[in-house]
């Protein structure tokens, strides 16, 4: 991601401490105060729009008092769910429907198997992340040994990989590449063609569709695309439903009609 964006032009940030409330998070009379300090705030420097970032259990009780006020500064504040949390959350999805599979076992192979049981819960991210992540890889070499690519094809994705570090090119300019495109419609219809194998490979074909969903989410974050952001939210949508992590399917159903 550093490599793929390092010519971007950056703006730099300003990390400073706010003054702490002592009072109970959960206490509405503290998400009350904190929502009116940052509308201070934001009006001093002269911020058009005030936005203001909570955790799940904080999200629903901020947007109760924000859309209470209707007549005041604090229903134009933009209440935003946290994101790290809910992908936090999204892991769990992954290890809950993947449970019985093999994934244990096959991240065991990678890491301490009292790890691999925070992985499948979302609570180690970092591991989580990286060993999903090379699951993936893993799975999708198999899948590209079965692809009948052409010989331009096959030529320009060597080419491409072996030039990867001495000509890195931009993000915008990999999704437009025409061959690319072409072999990413023809890895989708081979993983359409493994789910038709039975029940198994279904299972792990959906698999792969939730990484990449992780994937495109922690992309959408790290680099600022609120279309993609508001996207991959809607992927995760289902799955947070039928594992049962409700409190977070319906946050995020609040949110994407807030926005």
């Amino acid at each position: 991601m550093d490599l793929l964006t390092q010519h971007e032009e950056h703006y730099k940030s300003h990390v400073m401490y706010l003054p702490f409330i002592n009072s109970p998070a959960n206490n509405y009379y503290t998400i009350y105060t904190t929502l009116l300090y940052v509308l201070e705030y934001s009006l001093k420097y002269g911020h058009a729009t005030c936005i203001i970032t909570f955790d799940q259990p904080l999200y629903i009780k901020a947007k109760e008092v924000a859309s209470s006020a209707e007549n005041s500064g604090i229903s134009k504040i933009v209440v935003r769910l946290g994101g790290f949390h809910m992908c936090v959350s999204f892991l769990g999805s992954i290890g809950f429907i993947m449970a019985g599979s093999g994934l244990k076992e096959v991240l065991s192979s990678i890491y301490a198997s009292h790890s691999v049981d925070k992985i499948l819960t979302g609570h180690a991210y970092s591991r989580a992340v990286r060993g999903h992540t090379l699951l993936l890889i893993a799975l999708s070499k198999i899948i590209f040994s079965e692809m009948n690519l052409t010989s331009e094809e096959q030529q320009f994705m060597d080419a491409y990989l072996n030039d990867w570090h001495e000509a890195m090119p931009s993000f915008s300019k990999v999704e437009v590449l025409r061959i690319l495109n072409d072999v990413k419609k023809k890895y989708k219809n081979k993983c359409l063609q493994l789910k038709e194998r039975g029940p198994t490979s279904k299972l792990w074909v959906q698999y792969l569709d939730m990484v990449l969903v992780l994937k495109d989410f922690i992309r959408a974050e790290r680099m600022g695309d609120w279309r993609a952001y508001l996207s991959t939210i809607k992927r995760m949508i289902p799955y947070f439903h039928a594992t049962g992590h409700f409190l977070y399917a319906k946050s995020a159903h609040l949110f994407i009609q807030d926005m």
